[in-house]
């Protein structure tokens, strides 16, 4: 292969493209937070019924993550995506025009299943556009934006809608999710269909497939891994039950850390927007370099990388631990510099969890398995807005449910280092009845 020029760097416009969906798309999530207390006012909506409505879109995303994850390793992360746009751009512009709870949960079940494929798709997308030793920093660039949302998008959707009301923040998303609609429709291609259109070097293209990267779609005649077999495997659960316990974590601080500041410290919903974002841009930042830059580095001068992966998980957990601190303070630059520390554990925890994904799956089966693994996250997620809601509304306090989610965050790490073993890749099945007769076993390689 020929030496690469500064000039071979397309993946990472394409990097950058989904990373702008996931700001986008984190957006439809962080503007109902803000505007909640507002929202639940006009619309008298009791704090458990609040609850429902921020786990609403919960609902039909976490229960279609395996179909959409099936269908995107049939037919291809660009259509899925593409279909996906509209529907969270619909979604946005209508939440603005509920009148009531039915109307408002039947928008929110819309989102969530316009971004359904968000996740999965831009799981695979990443092992399909990066070689593995730019894995964990892709990876981190994507969970990055999404935490940029919150850092950018909190003030922002504050700002909005103490300026002209609650309906605003979701009108502002709607133009935005149209714009990344017209941007995603214009821009994405596969690998191989971006070389064929002069987009991709040959170069660049080769450098990505010797890298281990996996093809998009499978080769003629070879279908996708079943589900079954994936379920059969001790890694699929140590990794599916791992994320999911930490994404109970990660839904109790997106959907209630906003309220949560503006009835037990009594700021304001603008001051509280503002200082939900501090926690968030810090987030970000350790998502980037400590997730993504440090981890890669270190993986490839590691000897042992699953000892390396591991440490990343059990040091993010411990840091995320520090959210505890937050609920026992009442200085509010006290409890920021809490949740900025925890948030930022918990970040790394997550997209080092998010990176393992595409180490251990089959190829060709990318979308199935983030898909399962997306699934199990948010169907546990979507407890933690609803269990939170009732229990602020039967003690009057945010301390048990925080208690709660500590010890969702320790099952997680369990799972992490006790079920899910060595982080290695997953052998395609030699058997009839888990892949076609035009698939070929591959041996497991350690990552």
């Amino acid at each position: 292969m020929s030496r690469r020029t500064q000039a071979d760097n397309y993946r990472w416009r394409v990097g950058g493209l989904l990373a702008v969906g996931m700001f986008v798309g984190y957006l439809d999530r962080v503007n109902l937070s803000v505007a909640a207390g507002p929202l639940s006012q006009s619309l008298h909506l009791s704090p458990s019924q609040l609850g429902v409505i921020l786990s609403a879109y919960l609902w039909t995303y976490a229960v279609l993550q395996l179909p959409v994850g099936s269908l995107i390793d049939r037919i291809g992360i660009r259509w899925i995506m593409r279909i996906s746009t509209i529907l969270w751009t619909l979604a946005s512009f209508l939440t603005a025009f509920a009148g009531g709870l039915g109307t408002l949960m039947l928008y929110r079940l819309i989102l969530g299943i316009g971004e359904t494929p968000v996740f999965p798709a831009s799981w695979k997308a990443t092992t399909v556009w990066f070689p593995y030793t730019e894995r964990s920093t892709s990876t981190g660039l994507l969970n990055a934006a999404s935490r940029l949302s919150s850092f950018l998008g909190l003030p922002a959707m504050a700002f909005v809608v103490s300026l002209y009301g609650w309906q605003a923040a979701f009108i502002l998303t709607g133009f935005l999710s149209l714009l990344y609609t017209v941007a995603f429709w214009a821009i994405y291609r596969s690998p191989a269909d971006a070389m064929r259109a002069g987009r991709l070097t040959e170069e660049e293209h080769a450098y990505i497939v010797d890298g281990g990267a996996h093809v998009e779609l499978p080769a003629s005649g070879a279908k996708r891994i079943s589900l079954r077999y994936l379920l059969r495997r001790r890694k699929v659960w140590g990794l599916t039950l791992g994320y999911g316990f930490v994404a109970y974590v990660t839904y109790l601080l997106l959907s209630w850390l906003p309220v949560y500041l503006q009835e037990s410290l009594g700021v304001s919903v603008l001051s509280s927007g503002l200082y939900s974002a501090i926690p968030w841009g810090v987030a970000a930042l350790a998502e980037f370099f400590i997730a993504g830059r440090l981890a890669d580095y270190l993986v490839k001068r590691a000897a042992d990388p699953t000892r390396t992966r591991r440490g990343f998980l059990v040091f993010s957990g411990l840091a995320t631990s520090a959210v505890i601190g937050a609920i026992v303070s009442h200085s509010v630059p006290v409890v920021v510099v809490f949740l900025s520390v925890g948030m930022a554990g918990l970040v790394v925890n997550i997209t080092t969890g998010v990176s393992i994904i595409g180490l251990v799956a089959p190829s060709g089966s990318e979308g199935t398995l983030g898909g399962l693994v997306n699934a199990a996250a948010n169907l546990i997620g979507l407890a933690s807005p609803i269990v939170t809601g009732f229990v602020v509304q039967t003690t009057g306090s945010f301390i048990p449910a925080f208690i709660i989610a500590g010890v969702f965050m320790a099952l997680g790490l369990f799972c992490y280092l006790v079920v899910l073993g060595r982080i290695e890749q997953i052998p395609r099945p030699a058997s009839e009845t888990d892949q076609s007769p035009g698939d070929t076993p591959v041996r497991a390689t350690a990552h």
